[in-house]
């Protein structure tokens, strides 16, 4: 499959739950996403950082998937925070759709876990 994308669990600390999307995010696979997503995340994380920095692509379907899944997140309290690279095409579509207005995102792994680390 030519648009093949897959969620990797990157690693848990102190209930920081750090998923990776590699790959492109379209129509044709966002549903598939959107539920790795939400299975790799477990049950009870005390957050959950998403790490864009690995994916290639995503259209208006994958823009809408992250509103949904901060969403459902949100309503279990979990909040979500997107790693995404300060320059590039991703980062240039989270920006111009209000992505990055209404989800937290970090340009690294190691920003977004501090973040997210309880005090």
């Amino acid at each position: 499959m030519p648009n093949a994308a897959e969620v990797t669990t990157v690693g848990a600390h102190a209930g920081v739950v750090v998923l990776s999307v590699v790959g492109e995010i379209d129509l044709a696979n966002v549903d598939e996403i959107r539920n790795q997503i939400l299975m790799s995340a477990g049950d009870d994380p005390g957050s959950v950082i998403l790490d864009l920095g690995p994916t290639r692509y995503l259209d208006s379907s994958g823009i809408r998937m992250l509103f949904e899944v901060d969403e459902q997140f949100t309503v279990r309290r979990i909040p979500m925070r997107l790693v995404v690279a300060e320059t590039g095409f991703v980062h240039r579509v989270l920006d111009l759709t209000g992505v990055l207005r209404h989800i937290e995102c970090y340009p690294n792994k190691d920003a977004a876990v501090a973040a997210a680390a309880p005090h």
